[in-house]
């Protein structure tokens, strides 16, 4: 994950600084609003998210937050501020989310990963399968991305001969672990679309996907099912003798 945390006081910077890094985060800092929108100009895409304070010299954060917008491709942009009056304002200027400053560092990093929900794209080339990530488009793409996290649900982009499917969040490990690590030539799942719920097959050699639509009772027996496998998958190193 790369953060772009906007903060005048050198303190804070640098304590927020070997946070982020102790969690793996990459981090560019800004001392204020202009620098931060530079930053942002500058790295077009680069940033999964923005920890924004309010009062800093040059530009506040408000501020900086309404050009960002203007000029750059969606990330998500959180507010921290010790003036708890901008958590009626700060979604005005175009950002997604409002803490204190002087919360737990924990509570902190569950807001930012709360925040930070993307969009998985399947590419293939020759028999190599790879997930992709993306950012959301918008801020409504963004809440509707983490309507599905808090489900367990993601957004899958298979091409151009089927529309982007819901699937079970552990499901692109298993694509990748039935095509790579298995050899099989299918790998079967569920889309979890509320409206039209389908069982999916995916076909490695055309990366194509047909579909059978569920009634009600299918898809909740279906779904306990997957639920139960899907356990097996929480990362895409597994080897074949890992499953049974």
């Amino acid at each position: 994950m790369y953060i772009l945390f906007a903060e005048d006081n050198r303190t804070v910077q640098l304590i927020h600084k070997e946070i982020f890094h102790s969690l793996g985060f990459r981090v560019d800092i800004a001392s204020n609003g202009i620098e931060a929108v530079n930053l942002v100009r500058d790295n077009t895409k680069k940033y999964d998210l923005c920890v924004m304070d309010v009062e800093m010299p040059k530009m506040n954060g408000l501020e900086a937050t309404r050009i960002i917008r203007k000029i750059s491709s969606y990330f998500p942009i959180l507010v921290y501020s010790s003036d708890d009056s901008y958590e009626s304002t700060y979604y005005k200027s175009g950002a997604d989310a409002f803490v204190p400053k002087g919360i737990t560092p924990s509570t902190l990093i569950t807001r930012i990963k709360k925040l930070v929900v993307k969009t998985y794209k399947l590419t293939k080339q020759h028999n190599d399968f790879t997930f992709k990530e993306a950012m959301p488009m918008d801020r409504q793409h963004a809440q509707e991305l983490k309507r599905l996290k808090e489900k367990g649900l993601v957004k899958v982009s298979f091409g151009t001969n089927v529309s982007d499917l819901v699937l079970h969040k552990n499901a692109t490990n298993k694509i990748s672990h039935d095509f790579i690590a298995k050899k099989q030539h299918i790998s079967i799942f569920l889309n979890h679309d509320e409206d039209r719920p389908t069982r999916c097959e995916l076909y490695k050699e055309f990366c194509h996907v047909t579909q059978t639509y569920l009634d009600e009772e299918e898809y909740k027996d279906e779904s306990v099912q997957e639920r139960e496998e899907m356990e097996q998958y929480t990362s895409r190193t597994l080897t074949p003798d890992d499953i049974d």
